[in-house]
C-alpha cells in the first residue's frame, strides 16, 4: 500500500487579478490544435497562434491565452497591415526581436519570454468565475 501525504492547508483555487491589474507576464507556450499545429486557422480559413501566459510572481493567478490573428493573403491590405501592427507590438512587449521579413520560431523563441500588460477580466464559460484578458500592452520605451 502507498501512502501519499498532501498538505491541502496551502492549497487555493486560482483566480484571475483585478480589472486594470498592470502585471508582468511571462509566456509559457503556445497553444497547439489537435494535430500539433501551432499557427492555426480559425472558423473562416484565417490564421492565428495563441500564447499562454501566467502573471510572473503570483502562483495564484489563473493562466490564460490570447488570441493572436496573424497577415493572410486572402485579407485585405488595411486588415493586413493592422494585424502587423498588433503583431509588432506583441513582440516589441516581450522584447522578440523581429524586424522585415524575419520570421520567429513560436515554439523556440516565445516561451520565457516576459513583458507587461494591463489586464481585464471576463466571465470564464470554460470553468465558471472569471479569467484575465490582455486590455492593452505596456511597451518599453524606445
Amino acid at each position: 500500500m502507498s501512502l501519499l501525504e498532501t498538505n491541502f492547508d496551502r492549497v487555493q483555487e486560482l483566480k484571475a487579478v483585478p480589472d486594470g491589474s498592470e502585471v508582468k507576464l511571462r509566456i509559457l507556450r503556445c497553444e497547439a490544435n489537435e494535430e500539433g499545429q501551432v499557427i492555426r486557422t480559425n472558423k473562416n480559413g484565417d490564421p492565428y497562434f495563441m500564447p499562454r501566459f501566467e502573471i510572473a510572481d503570483q502562483p495564484f493567478a489563473k493562466e490564460f491565452t490570447y488570441y493572436m490573428p496573424v497577415q493572410s493573403q486572402k485579407l485585405d491590405e488595411k486588415t493586413n497591415n493592422d494585424l502587423g501592427i498588433r503583431l509588432q507590438r506583441f513582440y516589441r512587449c516581450f522584447g522578440i526581436k523581429a524586424s522585415g521579413n524575419v520570421g520567429v520560431d513560436l515554439e523556440k523563441d516565445l516561451p520565457g519570454k516576459t513583458g507587461w500588460a494591463i489586464l481585464s477580466v471576463e466571465e470564464d464559460d470554460y470553468d465558471g468565475g472569471q479569467r484575465n484578458r490582455v486590455k492593452r500592452w505596456i511597451l518599453p520605451k524606445a
